[in-house]
């Protein structure tokens, strides 16, 4: 067991509040006004892009942009591109 009673590889709870702290001082102070969904997106990018040059997080885009691009073949990638219940790409 870690310092503080959490399980090893679990971030303890002290760090998730941290990042939270973060957030909300972003959100509030940051010089440009930026939505939630903005900067979770960007936090998500940050720590794929982190662990290896290969990982992305895909953004969803309108699925007239993906029915217009012609089908793609992704060798040993193990990606399957289509369109959700919400009209997006996914």
């Amino acid at each position: 067991m870690l310092p503080g009673g959490d399980q090893p590889g679990q971030l303890p709870l002290t760090d998730l509040r941290i990042f939270a702290d973060v957030f909300n001082q972003i959100r509030t102070s940051y010089v440009e006004e930026v939505d939630d969904r903005t900067l979770l997106e960007n936090a998500i990018k940050g720590m794929l892009s982190g662990l290896d040059p290969h990982s992305a997080y895909p953004t969803r885009i309108p699925s007239r942009t993906c029915a217009s691009t012609p089908p793609a073949k992704f060798g040993g990638v193990g990606l399957e591109v289509g369109v959700d219940s919400n009209g997006f790409c996914a």
